[in-house]
């Protein structure tokens, strides 16, 4: 008969949340008393932000940070606007309900989906052409170690390549 192995026993007591947690919540609510209008601003700016973690399912969250990066750049200004000028509920709703910073903000995150979607094809295009060039700077090295040395040093490493079959696995089928 074969042996039932038991599983190990669990803990009854579920975890709660972190004391970390618990502080990262008690801050941004503290944060959010102190300066809602900032956070009103922020939220609906960084809506696109919000969208690109969701979507983004790759373990370097690449996308997000690209996205992101550059959405809160064209978020920035206007929170300053706020800090600057008037801060206060209806000036933060007079600025999400402005077309024009709302196009901003939203602009800025459509530039961080071009450069996320554009430069990768573009640099792996560089580095195609830099190891193209470094082989061709292998070969005429190469041509000119054979004019040196002449055309034993090729064959040598021709016989060096070749790998033996070890006596374990039978030769393959002619």
């Amino acid at each position: 008969m074969a042996e039932k192995t038991q599983a190990p026993p669990q803990n009854s007591k579920k975890k709660g949340p972190s004391q970390t947690t618990l502080w990262l919540i008690f801050i941004l609510v503290i944060v959010m008393i102190i300066s809602l209008p900032s956070v009103i601003v922020f939220t609906f700016g960084m809506i696109p932000s919000f969208v690109a973690y969701i979507i983004d399912r790759t373990k370097s969250r690449s996308a997000t940070f690209c996205v992101s990066s550059i959405n809160f750049i064209g978020v920035f200004p206007f929170i300053i606007d706020l800090w600057v000028k008037e801060h206060t509920i209806s000036a933060a709703l007079n600025t999400i309900s402005n077309v024009f910073s709302i196009f901003v903000m939203y602009a800025a995150s459509a530039f961080g989906w071009m450069l996320f979607l554009s430069l990768p094809p573009v640099v792996a295009s560089v580095v195609t052409i830099l190891n193209e060039h470094k082989i061709e700077q292998l070969r005429a090295t190469q041509k000119q170690i054979i004019k040196e040395w002449g055309n034993d040093v090729t064959s040598k490493v021709q016989q060096a390549t070749q790998v033996p079959h070890s006596p374990r696995t039978s030769p393959p089928p002619a």
